[in-house]
């Protein structure tokens, strides 16, 4: 009996030419018996097997997808040797340096003195004793392998602290100079060349001179502007002024909070305070007086007046009704 032929990848174009080719062959007769009776002999709720060759290589994995914003999303194809110097990816920030020499102290810490306080020496080094034992000279040598380095090292940062200064330095320097060169500059042949043709005749007719009396205006602008601030500072001084007298009557406590309210709102204050004539705007009870029966009141001409006998009020009890008036009309009803 012939081998059965074996099934092709489901996956990529050569699956999809192996599928084309099986279409178009036909198996032999033996082989499509057998292929028969392992489809019926299948069962019907088991899971479908593979149909990749256990044979052929494993398939290639799939190409990462990128998304629109990343620079990858279009593919462009490099040369076989570039030339395209890439910096490799960081993850994270690096730390922000310390100043190890601040400006205020200088040179201090490659002095002796700083050297002998930051990695000073023991106590039997400084009596002039000789090592106790193999272990203390040990570490009395690597001290002063130490000792040795953290010199060295603070002076080669001071040296380059001091290049790196003067580097940004002479950039400033040259950048100023730069600056200060191309502002001074002549006009470059260029523009000499293609500025338009202006008649002399006409520049003089169109240009705008300074004006002959410009420093005039600005010491008159200058003496009025130094009179309004002096004149704001003197309203300042007396607005702060009557602040202070008027702080003498300001209620500073509850106790004299009381006093007040119980002083404003007794029903006798309005006769006390106004000549025993004043009348509260919550005590009136006649209509509010007219137009003219005002007019009538200043002129002593109104005839109700001379048939009824009443007197001209004052001003201050014309005042007390205009309030009430007022009031009413705040308010949206009578009182």
């Amino acid at each position: 009996m012939p081998p059965l032929p074996s099934r092709p990848s489901i996956n990529g174009l050569q699956a999809a030419l192996s599928a084309c080719t099986l279409r178009t062959t036909t198996l032999p007769a033996a082989a499509s018996s057998i292929w028969a009776v392992r489809q019926r002999a299948a069962p019907s709720g088991s899971r479908s097997v593979s149909t990749a060759n256990t044979d052929a290589p494993a398939a290639a994995a799939k190409p990462p997808v990128f998304p629109p914003e990343s620079p990858k999303f279009i593919h462009i194809p490099e040369v076989p040797q570039s030339s395209e110097d890439r910096r490799a990816k960081l993850k994270g920030h690096l730390p922000i340096p310390r100043k190890i020499f601040p400006r205020r102290d200088g040179d201090r810490k490659i002095q002796p003195e700083h050297l002998e306080r930051t990695a000073a020496l023991s106590a039997s080094e400084k009596a002039g004793l000789a090592p106790r034992s193999e272990n203390e000279a040990r570490r009395r040598l690597y001290a002063a392998s130490r000792r040795a380095a953290l010199e060295q090292g603070l002076k080669g940062l001071w040296e380059r602290t001091q290049q790196r200064d003067q580097r940004r330095i002479g950039r400033n320097v040259a950048r100023r100079r730069r600056n200060k060169a191309a502002a001074v500059a002549p006009e470059a042949a260029d523009d000499v060349l293609t500025r338009s043709t202006v008649m002399a005749s006409t520049a003089l007719n169109t240009a705008v001179l300074p004006d002959p009396q410009r420093f005039d205006k600005a010491e008159e602008a200058a003496r009025l502007h130094a009179e309004r601030m002096a004149l704001k500072a003197e309203r300042r001084r007396d607005a702060l002024q009557r602040l202070y007298v008027a702080a003498g009557d300001f209620i500073v406590d509850e106790k004299e909070l009381e006093e007040r309210i119980e002083a404003v709102f007794d029903p006798k204050f309005f006769e006390r305070n106004m000549f025993e004539r004043g009348e509260s705007i919550w005590d009136t009870k006649n209509v509010p007086i007219t137009v003219a029966e005002a007019l009538g009141k200043f002129a002593n001409a109104s005839a109700r007046e001379k048939d009824v006998g009443l007197h001209v009020k004052t001003d201050w009890v014309q005042s007390t009704e205009r309030q009430k008036e007022l009031a009413e009309e705040l308010t949206g009803s009578k009182l």
